[in-house]
């Protein structure tokens, strides 16, 4: 109830403006009619002093005169209610410490009602949603002291936990009715799981060995494959190819791929790579590269043809890709050649020759060495990998002979990812070569170099991140699996 202008006390002395006439009221201002009085309103329960159990600053509610605008009308209904709140979560709690199951004090009833209010509070980081409460581990968190247990309100908790002052009342009763037994999740409805632990468990073995080990003529298992084996096996009932998949999915096994790898055959594998890391991160034999040396990534992408398509390519259309014909005319190939500097990460030569060769690389090297910076630079690393046109130390002799700062670092074996070029290789690839209609070699040729051109224009220097270290964790991996690994036994069907 709110008091307006035309209510007044008529007692003497301790003057107090009442309303209702229930003898449970709450000072929520100041009387108008002299200091010390209060403006008081029934709450239904013990006096409250305003300002107190964090609500601060009641008293500006009633204006001078004691009137209430609408606002203020609609702040002290509000306030109303959360103490009308307050005190029926106070009597719900006071009755079930007064009756003796649980103490409101013992050391039992702080700790469950800690436990609630960690739970509560995480409740109300999930949104609302939850099961069974758990301690509050979270780290530098200061722990609850059992707000339930020292009777604070349900909606003082709720404010604090940033929940509804519904979902305490809930958990509260559930808790005064069943102890920590009500904080668990209630049973639910739907079909217990009909595939055991120890069929799952089949599911993921055999799934995690190959089909020929298995005397099953297969090169990869699917779902239907492994349903079908697993039923035959003896070893999980009869189950459906979609649950497998799913058992599988939780893990994740995916027995239906493969990925190709080479193992290194390379005996001095990590050595000859660490030298091609080092000049990545600035090093040469352990000293850092000098301000004017150079670093160039050479390679060559062979056999490029020309495809011409029987049928004119449709440019794309809304709804529609672009459409090319899938029968082609084959008018030749060729090489592209290309030299990359790694510091600006531009393509300082390229070249379309007919085919690859140490005479068509030594023109490259040519075009690169005979421009600057390369002509005046201290050293020159070419960094190429053991294709026939550079390969060995013939072909080292032969680029130091013509250019005295030109020094030629080899890949490993099975190593020609190390080379930088191969990047910008696979850019011409997505950008230039795909699809792959061009009706003439010169016509593939002039696109080629004019993509060259066009990219020099904004080309920026590769972020190269792999370093010794990745490539000796690579190592170590992979001389993991030449250790004869054991064979899981599969589990039997309970």
């Amino acid at each position: 109830m709110i008091l307006t202008a035309s209510e007044r006390c008529g007692r003497q002395g301790d003057h107090r403006v009442e309303a209702g006439g229930c003898d449970l009221q709450e000072p929520i201002g100041d009387c108008p009619r002299g200091s010390g009085d209060d403006v008081v309103v029934p709450v239904g329960g013990p006096a409250v002093v305003a300002g107190q159990r964090g609500v601060p600053g009641v008293a500006w509610f009633v204006t001078e005169l004691g009137q209430c605008h609408e606002g203020q009308r609609h702040q002290v209904e509000s306030l109303l209610a959360v103490r009308r709140a307050r005190l029926r979560a106070s009597r719900a709690w006071s009755a079930t410490t007064s009756s003796g199951a649980i103490p409101a004090t013992s050391p039992s009833a702080m700790a469950a009602a800690r436990t609630m209010d960690g739970w509560l509070a995480r409740r109300s980081r999930s949104g609302g949603r939850g099961s069974a409460p758990e301690p509050d581990r979270r780290p530098g968190s200061r722990p609850r002291t059992g707000a339930a247990a020292r009777g604070r309100a349900s909606a003082r908790i709720a404010v604090d936990l940033h929940v509804s002052v519904d979902t305490v009342r809930k958990w509260r009763g559930r808790f005064a009715t069943r102890g920590l037994d009500g904080l668990k999740d209630l049973p639910r409805s739907g079909r217990p799981r009909r595939i055991t632990a120890a069929e799952r468990a089949a599911i993921c073995a055999l799934a995690c060995q190959l089909p020929t080990t298995t005397g099953v003529p297969l090169a990869r298992w699917s779902g239907p494959e492994l349903a079908a084996e697993l039923t035959k096996a003896g070893l999980a009932r009869p189950i459906s190819p979609s649950s497998v998949l799913r058992i599988l999915a939780e893990h994740p096994i995916k027995s239906w791929q493969y990925r190709s790898w080479i193992f290194p055959r390379d005996p001095g594998f990590a050595a000859r790579a660490a030298v091609i890391l080092d000049l990545y991160q600035g090093f040469y034999q352990g000293k850092p590269l000098g301000p004017g040396d150079r670093i160039v990534s050479v390679d060559a992408k062979p056999s490029i043809q020309a495809r011409g398509r029987r049928h004119p390519t449709g440019p794309p259309r809304r709804g529609q890709p672009m459409r090319v014909e899938h029968e082609y005319q084959r008018n030749g190939a060729l090489a592209l050649l290309a030299a990359l500097d790694v510091h600006t990460g531009t393509v300082p030569a390229a070249a379309t020759p007919p085919t690859t060769g140490i005479a068509h690389f030594m023109d490259l090297m040519s075009q690169v060495m005979s421009q600057e910076p390369y002509a005046s630079a201290p050293r020159v690393f070419v960094i190429v990998d053991n294709g026939s046109d550079h390969r060995g130390k013939k072909a080292a002799r032969w680029l130091r002979a013509a250019w005295p700062n030109a020094i030629m670092i080899h890949t490993p074996v099975h190593a020609s990812w190390l080379n930088m070029i191969e990047i910008f290789f696979s850019i011409v690839q997505k950008k230039v070569i795909s699809p792959n209609d061009f009706a003439s070699l010169n016509d593939l040729a002039a696109t080629l170099l004019g993509f060259t051109s066009r990219y020099n224009q904004t080309a920026r220097p590769f972020n190269w991140k792999y370093t010794k270290a990745d490539l000796a964790q690579t190592l170590e991996r992979i001389s993991a699996r030449e250790q004869p690994q054991e064979t899981p036994s599969l589990p039997q069907a309970a």
